[in-house]
């Protein structure tokens, strides 16, 4: 860090205000390739652009499944559930055993 402050010194002028070029002159001075980055980017775009068409054919494949069994009557349980529906059953009594 203290190289970059010795480097933003020599390019600064007394009064605080640097020269426009100044930002080409800090990338010549550390060798920055924006071009580099710029590949990084476009590399994980791609990725995350596979995965998301990945992640949209899961949740078609998904729906047609769920439509599937729907269509077939498997995913609904058959027969009327046992005991009255009305019938209130309290908290205390889903613990107490049931004598036999």
């Amino acid at each position: 860090m203290s190289k970059f402050n010795e480097l933003l010194t020599v390019l600064g002028e007394s009064n605080g205000e640097y020269p426009e070029t100044m930002l080409d002159d800090l990338m010549s001075a550390y060798d920055f390739d924006i071009g580099i980055f710029t590949q990084q980017i476009e590399t994980l775009e791609a990725g995350s652009a596979e995965l998301n068409s990945q992640i949209a054919a899961l949740k078609q494949h998904n729906y047609d499944m769920l439509m599937a069994a729907a269509a077939s009557g498997t995913g609904e349980p058959e027969g009327e559930p046992e005991g009255d529906p009305d019938e209130d059953i309290a908290i205390d009594g889903l613990f107490e055993e049931e004598d036999n």
